[in-house]
Parts: C-alpha cells; structure tokens; sequence
C-alpha cells in the first residue's frame, strides 16, 4: 500500500502523484497513436503507428480513403470517376476535411479503382487513396440486424 505524499504507479507504467491525478510520463493509449496524416486524414484510418514506429498497412478491403479533395468535388463527380471500376455502395465526402470514403460491393472492385485512380488529377490536386478499415456495427444496433 503507497503513504501519504508518494508517488503512486499505475499499470501502464505512468506515475501519479497524490490528489493532482496527472501522470509525468503519458504513455500511448492503446498500444499506439492514430496517424492521422495530411490534413486531418481518415478518420477510420490508413496506417497505425506500430510500437516501433513502423506503420502497418491496412489490409485490402472494399472502402477506400480518397484524400486530396478539394472543396470543388461533388459526390457525383466521385461517383462517375469510380463506378468505371465496379459497382458502388455509397460515397460519403467530407470537403471540409479534404478526404472522401467510396464504399465498394466488392475488394476486387475496390484493389481495380486504387490502382487505377492513384495519382489522377481531379479538382487541381492529385488524389490519393489508401484502403479503408472495415465499418463495423455499432454496439447499440438490435443483434437481429
């Protein structure tokens, strides 16, 4: 049991110090920070920082981050430069943010548009897409859904 006035340990390894309940050391939450990368990035993300501080790469999956978008692109502008590449479920943009999601019915789809889109000049930028984490369900939704 720690007395009075010394500093108390935590399990993750940051030292508290009696009734200011702030650590000295703040140590990652989680294992690692969230690289956020130009301009904000995705919010579900392209790439974590491992414990070494390599990235590690999201695996292929049907969502694609578009980042690189400028405030001039619309949704339909989205749409008719990816559906050459397969059928689309939904595009969500965020232009105030700068990035898009384009949501894929398939990876094949998905992996075609990557390669094919990367680099391509729309609204006076170049884009630049990465793959998406899958969306999972929300914990609040029935678990009949």
């Amino acid at each position: 049991m720690q007395t009075r006035g010394e500093p108390m340990s935590n399990p993750r390894g940051a030292t508290l110090r009696p009734g200011l309940w702030q650590s000295n050391v703040l140590p990652p939450v989680g294992g690692a920070p969230f690289n956020r990368g130009p301009r904000g990035g995705p919010p579900l993300g392209n790439a974590l920082l491992a414990k070494g501080g390599e990235e590690e790469e999201v695996p292929p999956s049907q969502n694609l981050w578009v980042g690189n978008v400028t405030s001039e692109i619309t949704e339909p502008m989205l749409m008719e430069k990816f559906v050459k590449f397969g059928d689309i479920n939904n595009i969500s943009l965020y232009t105030e943010r700068n990035y898009a999601f384009v949501y894929f019915k398939n990876i094949e789809q998905a992996k075609a548009a990557k390669e094919g889109l990367q680099g391509a000049a729309m609204g006076g930028s170049s884009l630049k897409i990465e793959f998406a984490r899958a969306i999972g369900l929300c914990a609040f939704l029935p678990r009949f859904i």
